[in-house]
């Protein structure tokens, strides 16, 4: 039965064909149950007829459900679907009869996906929209995910197929949200129900949720919501640094890969994503990643930068990485399929970070062409003792700060005894000692000596008793043995009272990443990080036995008793924790130590964000290494920033932690902007089944720098000035000699 003002296409003569039939009323739908050419719909009036022999080879069981009053198409989980589905075919034109011929499941999902876009594809937006259980056919028959097909904006008019004489619904209330019910169908149930004397009220029931750790045993499920949910947080990070691929095309991307720091792991990291290693140094700059220890100078000139120095915000709004594809469980009862909850995977933690911000794209980039190096070019304001000082006391100066709420208290000697800097420091000195006079506590008075420039790993760090000894460390090394230049000093007070584990001292290490992709600058941090035991303990009595005083790999190794209390002399925030609530008490890592590190972390970020890349590199990033000092009083303090940080897996500890953190941050900084369509996409080399993230965004250059610039106003270039013959200094990690290149940072 066909009402006037429908349009019929009909096709009988072969078998396996369909009749496509657009209504302009929902009454039209109606058809009597003895017909053999039984009628379909959905909201959008569209209907599918099958043919009489057709209907016959599915032994009578249609695969659709006859209409319903509302006009609600409905799917049915049974073995006649899979027919149906290599039924279908492409409708090139709805105002033409065309036969829909035998396709293949994948030829199918491109003929949907081909149909949704062209110029009817508001048409099949209304139909899916009309029905949560066509989204758990689509995603169970045809592996086809709902957030593929894009939502048009509510049109102001009715669609061209008006002028054909088709009535098609497309109200607002049929395109605004395609996995909820409307109120106009609500509306339509109650009062159907209430002219037959019902009062029940009518609820949609939430779809259940499943944790991901449970999902991730469906095989079905699993390959299908890793690329979803690789290919949409790709997406959210390039994003956030106005960029877009000018194409999806496999690529293989070539890398070289410098010896030291356990270049294996990183290999290894390289390896699973498919990437080629190169080894000669002379075609280094046509690779597209280059990873070594220490910063390859020359490779930034003929990296491009940035064309624009400014960037257009999206208007605020949320941005959620979830998961659209759904399960189904082997014996359900309905075919409405379940949602998996991924939040535990840890997207939210930069999406939903106070410093994410969505920009308009600015630039196109062709992977194939990119070019990267794992250093930031002017990272040394961060990583060098000396400008890492300057940095923070002009930043101080500038935002109203005491500079030694992060650092303790600090003097840069450079011209030696004579330096009005030296004498500042001596009153400072006799001003503590005559304090401790009058009182009853340790009238010792310990300061600590670090070279300025050209160190790391402990070499040249000395703690002094006296003052005798201090002027003695200060004249011994007055010009540098790399630059023949004039040494300056870092004269640090040192901690006195250093909270104590086991009755030995520890620092704590932690990591963050820095990228500077179009320009835009992003700090993340990493929360796990570990503690760095010593081996004798702690006394102010003999200053001068570095094993009591100083917790770095590089020192301790040569201890006797390294690894005897922990292996590798490292503990976990775990192991710490249950230290302190056994002797301590009142202090918490998760709740005290760690949100006063990542504000430390944060605080370095604003510092130096205008110059570690001031010409605003198209990418480059850095994995830094923080070292913090907790005192007796649960105060943290910042005692360096390593560019290398050491990778090696000297315990169990360090075998869990560093290589996810590694492969997390090349998820953040490489793999958004290198996709790899050749492989299995998330492919991880620490074995997760979906990708996972564990880094906080806690800076951006588009957020909180902003806001800075705009406060200091005219002031900010202050923050941005520096001195340009610190750019030919040699960066840290490129005076240790070659036995040594696998402990940088360490």
């Amino acid at each position: 039965m066909i009402g006037p003002g429908a349009h019929r296409s009909w096709h009988s003569s072969p078998a396996n064909r369909f009749v496509v039939i657009l209504s302009s009323t929902p009454q039209q739908a109606h058809t009597r149950t003895d017909d053999p050419r039984r009628t379909y719909t959905a909201s959008s009036k569209l209907r599918v007829i099958p043919s009489a022999p057709f209907r016959t080879r599915i032994h009578s069981k249609p695969a659709l459900s006859p209409a319903p009053s509302q006009g609600m198409l409905q799917l049915k989980s049974n073995p006649s679907l899979t027919g149906l589905t290599r039924e279908l075919g492409h409708i090139k034109r709805l105002s033409t009869p065309v036969p829909l011929r035998r396709r293949q499941p994948l030829q199918m999902k491109k003929a949907i996906v081909n149909w949704v876009t062209n110029k009817k594809r508001a048409l099949l937006t209304s139909v899916l929209a009309s029905s949560e259980t066509l989204y758990g056919f689509l995603d169970k028959e045809l592996n086809l995910s709902m957030q593929e097909v894009e939502r048009p904006p509510v049109p102001t008019q009715l669609s061209p197929l008006n002028a054909v004489g088709l009535k098609v619904n497309l109200s607002s209330d049929n395109l605004v949200d395609g996995r909820n019910r409307k109120n106009s169908l609500e509306t339509d149930r109650k009062s159907k129900k209430s002219r037959a004397g019902g009062s029940r009220p009518t609820t949609k029931a939430a779809l259940e949720k499943v944790p991901f750790k449970e999902a991730c045993r469906n095989r079905d499920w699993l390959p299908r919501a890793k690329e979803q949910l690789t290919k949409d947080w790709h997406k959210a990070l390039r994003l956030s640094n106005g960029l877009t691929l000018d194409t999806d095309s496999p690529y293989t991307y070539t890398y070289f890969l410098g010896k030291g720091n356990n270049h294996p792991l990183v290999k290894a990291c390289f390896k699973a994503r498919g990437w080629t290693r190169v080894t000669d140094e002379e075609v280094m700059g046509t690779v597209n990643l280059v990873w070594t220890q220490s910063k390859v100078k020359w490779l930034f000139k003929g990296y491009p930068v940035a064309k624009l120095a400014t960037h257009t915000l999206q208007p605020p709004k949320s941005l959620v990485v979830t998961c659209s594809v759904r399960i189904f469980p082997k014996n359900a009862t309905d075919n409405k399929g379940k949602l998996v909850d991924v939040k535990g995977l840890g997207y939210d933690l930069v999406t939903q970070s106070a410093s994410f911000v969505q920009t308009c794209p600015t630039l196109a980039l062709s992977p194939v062409l990119l070019r990267t190096h794992n250093k930031l070019e002017h990272n040394y304001h961060l990583t060098n003792k000396k400008t890492l000082f300057m940095s923070l006391r002009t930043y101080c100066d500038l935002t109203n700060c005491d500079l030694f709420a992060f650092i303790p208290i600090t003097f840069h000697i450079k011209e030696g005894l004579n330096d009005p800097e030296f004498h500042r420091f001596l009153e400072y000195f006799h001003k503590i000692a005559k304090a401790k006079e009058t009182s009853e506590e340790d009238k010792r008075n310990i300061w600590i000596i670090k070279p300025g420039e050209n160190t790391n790993r402990g070499t040249g760090i000395t703690v002094c008793g006296t003052l005798e000894q201090i002027k003695a460390e200060i004249s011994s090394y007055a010009i540098c043995s790399v630059t023949g230049q004039k040494r300056t000093f870092i004269l640090q007070k040192y901690i006195e009272n250093p909270l104590l584990i086991n009755k030995r001292k520890f620092d704590i290490r932690c990591y963050a990443l820095a990228t500077s992709i179009n320009g835009i600058l992003q700090g993340y941090f990493y929360p796990e990080g570990y503690l760095r035991t010593s081996c004798k303990e702690f006394s102010l009595k003999d200053v001068g036995n570095r094993y009591i005083h100083l917790t770095n790999d590089a020192v301790q190794k040569y201890a006797e008793e390294y690894g005897k209390f922990e292996a590798g002399n490292k503990m976990s925030y775990t192991d710490l924790q249950r230290y302190l609530d056994a002797h301590v008490g009142g202090l918490s890592v998760q709740g005290d130590l760690l949100p006063q590190i990542r504000n430390l972390v944060k605080s370095t970020f604003m510092a130096t964000f205008a110059k570690l890349d001031a010409a605003g590199r198209q990418l480059s990033f850095e994995i830094l290494g923080y070292d913090f000092l907790v005192d007796a009083g649960g105060k943290v303090w910042l005692i360096e920033v390593n560019t290398n940080p050491c990778l090696e897996l000297s315990s169990p500890l360090l075998a869990r932690i560093i290589p996810a953190m590694l492969d997390n941050a090349l998820r953040i900084a490489v793999d958004p902007y290198f996709p790899d369509t050749g492989r299995r996409p998330g492919t991880s080399m620490t074995g997760e089944a979906l990708p996972e993230n564990r880094f906080e965004l806690v800076f951006s250059s588009l957020v909180e720098g902003a806001a800075l610039r705009a406060d200091l106003g005219t002031h900010f270039t202050t923050l941005q000035s520096f001195d340009p013959a610190l750019q030919d200094m040699p960066d840290e990690d490129e005076i240790e000699d070659e036995d040594d290149q696998s402990e940088e940072g360490c």
